[in-house]
């Protein structure tokens, strides 16, 4: 770990390396890495559990361009600069400025450095068959026991999803044996979530079998469903959904 030397500016503007924000006062620099940095911008936790996302975002002090496929702040949706420090995630090449996403003390969690390595949630599906994209065209999901085809219709269905029960509007798997549809997003789900807006703060795990009371809307349905590991509330997918900001079917 380097060691930040305190320096004392005195209207001598510079750009925080942490945040990306100007500054003329009092800053830290390191004299290996040459990055200057607010004085309040040295607590920065290097690893947070934001509501804004379902994975854990990584503070960075730079980016190169290439890694990144959407440079916009999923936030503000104002470019973020790479130069400069934002929260990343890796999985899903997703980007946030700094104050954004630390804005709401209430809507992030720090994660302690014994708790950093996260829990590799297992794929609900199995890809049997792709196309030459890469898009997996045919799967086996474990809550279904037929394959699914990935249908070719890309708009409006006349039938329902069986996993949130929300109209057909995009793309969807369907079962050739059966009348089984899911959104391809709702397929893609994973057998377990981390979803911030739950107070046990538990693993919830992916459900179908039973017929539930949702925690949030309070129907009664027998779609999938998250039940906590700890405290066994279950939550509907509209709901899950709905709760996380940017998720969509």
């Amino acid at each position: 770990m380097n060691i930040l030397s305190l320096l004392i500016f005195r209207q001598v503007p510079f750009t925080c390396d942490a945040c990306g924000i100007e500054g003329n006062h009092v800053a830290h620099r390191c004299g290996t890495c040459n990055i200057i940095i607010h004085k309040n911008c040295i607590s920065w936790p290097r690893i947070i559990k934001s509501k804004w996302h379902d994975h854990r975002l990584l503070h960075t002090y730079f980016h190169h361009i290439e890694d990144i496929e959407v440079l916009n702040c999923m936030i503000c949706h104002d470019e973020v600069n790479t130069e400069y420090g934002s929260y990343y995630c890796s999985k899903c090449n997703v980007i946030f400025h700094v104050h954004c996403v630390t804005e709401n003390e209430c809507s992030y969690s720090i994660v302690s450095p014994e708790d950093e390595d996260e829990m590799p949630y297992e794929s609900s599906i199995t890809v049997l068959e792709s196309n030459d994209a890469g898009e997996a065209t045919k799967i086996k999901h474990f809550m279904h026991i037929h394959n699914l085809m990935l249908s070719p219709v890309v708009g409006k269905n006349e039938n329902g999803c069986d996993g949130c029960l929300l109209p057909i509007s995009g793309p969807f798997y369907s079962c050739s044996f059966c009348d089984f549809f899911l959104h391809k997003a709702c397929a893609e789900l994973p057998k377990m979530k981390d979803v911030w807006h739950h107070l046990c703060q538990k693993p919830l795990a992916l459900i179908s079998d039973r017929v539930f009371r949702c925690r949030e809307c309070l129907n009664v349905c027998n779609a999938f469903a998250y039940e906590c590991c700890g405290c066994k509330a279950k939550k509907c997918l509209q709901c899950v959904i709905a709760l996380t900001p940017g998720a969509q079917i």
